[in-house]
């Protein structure tokens, strides 16, 4: 059984922001070593940036669901 200070500091562990930096960088690899440690950005945020990719992907989705129908494989 794990010792509660171990179970405390999986549950402290930030490895899913961790591995998508890596991921995001192109860094992430089997041999990289976890620390389950990352550094939040605090910096500003482009609102308008984020909308636009939220736009783009309902537009993509949208025309996704077209082609779906056009060739009968959607229902919605």
């Amino acid at each position: 059984m794990k010792s509660p200070k171990r179970l405390q500091s999986l549950i402290d562990a930030d490895y899913g922001h961790e591995i998508w930096d890596l991921y995001r960088r192109g860094a992430l690899d089997p041999a990289v070593a976890l620390t389950g440690r990352f550094e939040h950005e605090t910096g500003a945020v482009d609102v308008g940036n984020v909308m636009r990719e939220i736009d783009d992907a309902r537009d993509e989705e949208a025309a996704r669901q077209l082609r779906m129908r056009a060739v009968g494989c959607f229902e919605g």
